[in-house]
């Protein structure tokens, strides 16, 4: 025993409870030579106090004391939460084995028979403080252990609802990846079935298509015939109405005069129908020849040909500069006489008829998403307009929004224009109001 090491043990404290001034003199000084910290008691009442005020490391305890005795004393440590722990040593003259079984029994760690030795005291005392120490040691362990195993706990307890949680997400965004999977399959068959429907219907609008141009191919033949098969029998009533208005017309009533009169009437508008007839299917028969146009020499010419047209008419010409175009200039010649002759029509009531054509201009972030290289041109005139809820009527064959007796024509004009702007690729629309003029617009590939 007397090879504990004591150096780690010298600053505990050790409280000693001996009534005998002699015996706590001598055992205080060898604790105190060995450079233990110690503090003394002479009775019981007093070790217990002193119990209370700090609890030291070690009890060395007198058995044989007035009031309290060391057993005594020793229950009371022991019955304490905070002193329980406290080794005792017992100090004795008694040296039986009663004596020493009733210290154990009280809870006492060890037993010193008095007289004392000291390398015994030095060696028990270093030994009980060593086992208190490495007690301490193993608690403090077994408490951190202790608190390590219920920071895991508490860690796989979280863990586990985390992955309970995790699991019913994985359950949910799986319930919800099914759902739309199936949602998915039921789109693809919808998508599916209906590109099917698709297919038929273009199938369908093909062969519509291909019958509608077979139809159309050959009402303009038939319209072609017809017209120029009536021109004939037509040439000849008019020719011979006009011979009988010639020779018989002084023996010629009045009323017969003006039926003749009336017969020529209908026959030359009859002929100028014809005319516009054949026009009209010519347009959509001849091979169109293409390469580059000056629009303004075609709007030159265009006036040229509607000089009759003009005279005496006061008209005011407000011509921008046009680009050069792609286009058959036969054709594009036709519409701009049509347009024009339109306007000088359509402007007849207006003391000074206003005419105005020009290119519209374009916004830079409107050029980009209109068609490559399209230039618009329109016409304008200050004439009687028309309701705009009719607009969509203006380029039907035959479709008229005035009365014949306050406009001569028979609706083939402008029918006309669109069917050569939409060979050449283009579109035409028209704007206007009731007295308040019309502007008509046409788009073409410039160069």
């Amino acid at each position: 025993m007397s090879n504990v090491n004591t150096h780690h043990l010298s600053q505990m404290d050790i409280l000693i409870v001996e009534d005998d001034i002699f015996n706590l003199k001598f055992i205080s000084g060898i604790l105190r030579e060995a450079g233990y910290m110690v503090r003394s008691a002479s009775d019981g009442e007093l070790a217990l106090r002193s119990v209370q005020v700090r609890l030291p490391a070690l009890v060395l305890l007198d058995i044989e004391m007035p009031g309290l005795d060391g057993y005594e004393v020793c229950r009371r440590l022991k019955d304490a939460k905070d002193s329980r722990d406290i080794p005792v040593i017992f100090l004795s003259v008694r040296d039986s084995p009663l004596d020493k079984v009733k210290a154990f029994g009280v809870g006492g760690v060890d037993y010193i028979s008095k007289p004392f030795e000291p390398q015994e005291v030095l060696a028990r005392v270093a030994t009980h403080l060593a086992l208190w120490k490495a007690k301490k040691e193993v608690e403090g362990k077994n408490l951190q252990l202790q608190q390590e195993i219920t920071e895991r706990k508490r860690a796989e307890e979280t863990l586990q609802k985390h992955r309970v949680h995790l699991e019913e997400l994985v359950a949910e965004r799986t319930a919800e990846l099914n759902r739309r999977v199936v949602e998915v399959e039921e789109l693809n068959q919808g998508m599916g079935k209906l590109l099917k429907d698709l297919q038929s219907t273009n199938h369908r609008l093909s062969d519509t298509a291909r019958q509608l141009e077979t139809s159309n191919k050959e009402l303009e033949a038939f319209t072609y015939s017809v017209s120029h098969d009536l021109r004939t029998p037509l040439c000849h009533i008019d020719g011979f109405v006009h011979i009988l208005i010639e020779r018989e017309a002084e023996n010629l009533e009045a009323t017969s005069a003006r039926y003749l009169n009336a017969i020529a009437e209908s026959s030359d508008r009859m002929g100028h129908l014809i005319d516009d007839l054949l026009a009209f299917s010519r347009t959509g028969q001849v091979e169109m020849q293409t390469w580059p146009v000056e629009l303004n020499e075609l709007v030159k010419t265009a006036q040229t040909d509607l000089s009759l047209e003009l005279e005496g008419r006061r008209i005011t010409w407000e011509i921008a500069s046009l680009p050069a175009v792609e286009g058959d200039p036969a054709l594009l010649r036709q519409v701009w006489v049509n347009l024009l002759s339109n306007a000088i029509k359509y402007t007849a009531p207006r003391a000074v008829t206003h005419i105005q054509i020009g290119v519209v201009q374009y916004k830079k972030d409107d050029i980009e998403n209109r068609k490559s290289k399209e230039v618009t041109i329109f016409v304008r005139d200050n004439g009687v307009g028309f309701n705009p809820q009719y607009a969509h009527k203006l380029f039907g064959v035959f479709q008229r929004l005035h009365r014949e007796d306050e406009f001569e024509g028979i609706g083939i004009g402008l029918a006309t224009v669109q069917r050569i702007i939409h060979r050449h690729g283009g579109r035409v629309w028209a704007e206007g109001e009731v007295d308040g003029g019309a502007t008509f617009y046409f788009t073409l590939k410039c160069l």
